[in-house]
């Protein structure tokens, strides 16, 4: 559509930077991770420990800012698929509330784009779309796999049996590292999804100009 700006692609420069500043304060971590196994005594996990509690408020914050972002591109996204595609039924304001709504958005993040990538199949006789689709598979399975393998490494560290003290902290950061490792994929799964949609934006403008 001639003189229409994109406004996704703008509004995923945050979600870019979140994600930059996300990835340094797992990287920062892994390697407080890796000092303390190096140490392999209970004072050294005893420092991380304090350490890992005093830096809690971090992630938390870090996870609030990103969904609030994700929410917004969100709304921007569908709009900008209304203001391109005429037919495109999805709202703004009910995308933007599957990102939003905690836990809901577990599966609302998976239904809203899977209805984009069903959109994109439709257009499967060329070959660019096809592959856009593909992009956008593999950033929702990276997401959901790097959730699920997060999920299930706390679900361990909060419920493993009695041992010997230094092998408990030893299992304990083994499982976090593994976390943190999910967790970034669930980063690289957003910054797909983020790239592969503001890329198809555009797309899409230049074949409604054409």
């Amino acid at each position: 559509m001639p003189g229409y700006n994109l406004r996704a692609p703008s509004i995923s420069r945050l979600i870019q930077a979140l994600l930059l500043i996300s990835a340094g304060f797992i990287a920062y971590f892994l390697w407080q991770y890796i000092a303390a196994l190096q140490m392999s005594s209970l004072e050294g996990f005893a420092r991380f420990e304090a350490f890992r509690q005093q830096m809690l408020p971090v992630p938390a914050v870090l996870a609030i800012l990103l969904v609030f972002a994700m929410g917004i591109w969100t709304f921007a996204l569908h709009a900008d698929l209304q203001h391109i595609l005429p037919g495109f039924r999805r709202g703004p304001q009910n995308a933007m509330m599957a990102v939003l709504v905690p836990v809901y958005n577990i599966y609302g993040i998976g239904l809203i784009f899977s209805r984009i990538i069903r959109a994109l199949d439709d257009r499967e006789e060329h070959d660019h779309w096809y592959l856009q689709a593909y992009q956008m598979k593999v950033a929702l399975a990276l997401f959901y796999a790097g959730l699920s393998g997060t999920i299930i490494s706390q679900f361990f560290v909060r419920n493993m049996q009695r041992v010997e003290p230094l092998f408990l902290s030893i299992y304990t950061i083994v499982f976090q590292v593994a976390a943190l490792v999910m967790v970034l994929s669930v980063l690289l799964g957003i910054c797909m999804m983020v790239r592969s949609n503001n890329r198809m934006l555009r797309m899409l403008q230049r074949e409604a100009s054409a």
